[in-house]
């Protein structure tokens, strides 16, 4: 009796043992996650995010559509999740969460589809979670990280329903409802849906792809209903960029597309090329190993995957080259890639018999991955210091000190930051939110305008001997295609008033403080 007892106590510490184990990379995704949330400052788009959802559902429901041209679903859901708390680290905890869920069925499907993936389910999940990209989702305040767990538990769900030898009419079920979520949340998915289609009718299985486009069904109503929206977003003027249609310029933007969702970005240029050297005597080793001891198995099951990514990078290939569409380049919009691209990755890394290497691979990428979210977070910032920019404000300002900010969008990333006793003032006026965005809208262009612009600014805060100011750094800086001239601001300024503290902020901000002068 007495041994039984012990033979249940030791089962106890290993079930422990191994929830604590399977744990660890969550908690510590989650625990560095919620520091870098308080500590980097929010960019822009985040603002929009914040300002969409600041409401009531009514109001995220309509700038989603007219003024982000987005899928409301997100906005809507992060609206009622903002309802517990409107903190910034609280509205980034609900792309933590996504990215966390995101990875657990990612780990799922790379288990029950790589069968001879020489990875531990825990290795993997170490993977996934350290994989700088993830990370970078997670602490963005917009779609990208609901978007990659949606394709995520899509993709799962797919691998059950239709590339089983049986079809599950359960896991079809629920791919058509996360399908739906998906197209409802953001319209690049319907690229990956399209894909998982197409790769059941050029595999020639008949009964399985009518049944894929009985699931699918609602998903393309639904993208029927939301075209308008999307074509006004594609010939909106600052989605387009005519330099974009440069052979170099998509050539320079596939490789760090590839290499950010599959190897890190590493983030600091003195890595990049040991990095990229180490990393391709793996891939070698791996080839010369793989060509020695067959890699029929390993490519047959990858094959779904591989599919997936070759139609996702053709198609948005084409729209980059052949449209010159800019806005296609970002690789947060690439999220929907994320899963497929990363499951090719380490199957061609891992997916075969044990061999003296793999460990060694594991290590190595492993470290890249730490390494690069490391330098990739070690400034605290992404467009801009927003946090360091308010502090070094709030430390020295004193009252009648107007702040005025230029260009009027980065209001949204200064104002969730600031608790001084100014005003802060968007200029040259607040941002419209009732129409699509715009980046060459409220740029200033000549100098009447701003001495017009000043002149009425000023009278409007009753004259005031002293004002702050936070412009760009540098004297143009092209954004979205526009060229935003600080400079002719500063000289018109200059005229009336002389600056008595001035200092830079990252590489992006210039802070100074105007005095009127005698």
């Amino acid at each position: 009796m007495a041994s039984n007892k012990f033979w249940l106590a030791q089962s106890e510490k290993e079930t422990i043992r191994q929830i604590i184990l399977n744990s660890l990379p969550y908690v510590t995704f989650m625990v560095f996650g919620l520091i870098l949330s308080h500590f980097v400052s929010i960019r822009m788009d985040e603002g929009y995010s914040l300002n969409t959802t600041s409401k009531n559902l009514t109001y995220a429901w309509d700038k989603a559509l007219y003024n982000e041209l987005q899928p409301p679903l997100y906005f809507l859901l992060l609206t009622v999740w903002r309802k517990i708390s409107t903190s910034l680290i609280f509205a980034r905890l609900f792309s933590l969460i996504s990215v966390m869920v995101g990875v657990y069925y990612l780990v799922e499907t790379g288990k029950n589809q790589l069968k001879n993936l020489h990875l531990s389910k825990n290795q993997l999940t170490w993977l996934a979670l350290a994989q700088p990209y993830g990370m970078a989702l997670g602490i963005d305040i917009r779609v990208y990280a609901f978007g990659f767990m949606i394709t995520s538990v899509m993709l799962y769900t797919y691998q059950k329903a239709f590339l089983g030898e049986e079809f599950d009419k359960k896991s079809a079920i629920a791919y058509s409802i996360w399908g739906l979520m998906g197209i409802a949340s953001q319209y690049y998915i319907a690229v990956f849906m399209l894909g998982t289609g197409l790769y059941l009718l050029l595999s020639k299985k008949w009964q399985m792809w009518w049944r894929y486009l009985l699931a699918v069904l609602p998903s393309l109503i639904l993208l029927g209903m939301l075209v308008p929206s999307l074509l006004v977003q594609a010939s909106h003027p600052s989605s387009l960029e005519t330099e974009a249609t440069s052979f170099f310029i998509y050539r320079r933007w596939l490789v760090s597309l590839l290499e950010s969702l599959t190897i890190g970005t590493w983030g600091y240029k003195i890595l990049i090329w040991p990095g990229r050297l180490v990393l391709w005597g793996l891939f070698i080793i791996t080839s010369v190993d793989i060509l020695q001891k067959g890699w029929e198995k390993s490519f047959e099951e990858m094959k779904p995957f591989l599919f997936i990514t070759l139609n996702h990078l053709l198609l948005f290939s084409a729209i980059c080259v052949f449209m010159g569409a800019l806005y296609v380049l970002p690789h947060r919009y690439h999220n929907a890639l994320y899963p497929v691209l990363f499951l090719s990755f380490v199957a061609f890394l891992f997916g075969r018999t044990q061999t003296k290497w793999s460990r060694l691979a594991f290590t190595i990428l492993l470290t890249t991955y730490l390494l690069s979210n490391f330098f990739l977070n070690r400034t605290f910032n992404k467009e801009g210091d927003f946090r360091g920019i308010v502090a070094g404000i709030e430390s020295m300002e004193q009252e009648s000190q107007p702040i005025f900010i230029y260009k009027n969008e980065f209001m949204m990333c200064i104002e969730p930051y600031y608790s001084g006793i100014n005003e802060l003032h968007p200029f040259p006026r607040p941002v419209n939110y009732d129409q699509p965005w715009a980046y060459e809208l409220d740029l200033l262009r000549n100098r009447e305008e701003i001495r017009h612009l000043l002149d009425s600014t000023m009278v409007a805060n009753g004259q005031p001997d002293q004002f702050w100011l936070v412009s760009l750094v540098r004297e143009e800086l092209a954004l979205g295609g526009v060229k935003i001239n600080s400079k002719i601001l500063w000289n018109e300024i200059e005229k009336d008033f002389e600056p008595t503290y001035s200092k830079v902020y990252g590489l992006n901000f210039k802070v100074q403080l105007f005095q009127r002068k005698d």
